[in-house]
């Protein structure tokens, strides 16, 4: 959804988060810069939501 960030999200690596359905755009960039850094996440599936 169109939403700024508010840096208040769950990240759930290789799932996704219980019950959750939306995510701003800029909680979802937030996410995946956070993401490119970390070598425990190299070819794994992250899923975030409020």
């Amino acid at each position: 959804m169109d939403a700024p960030l508010t840096g208040v999200y769950r990240a759930v690596v290789d799932g996704n988060p219980r019950a959750g359905r939306r995510i701003g755009r800029g909680d979802v960039a937030h996410a995946m810069l956070a993401a490119v850094d970390d070598p425990a996440l190299v070819k794994r599936a992250v899923g975030v939501a409020y």
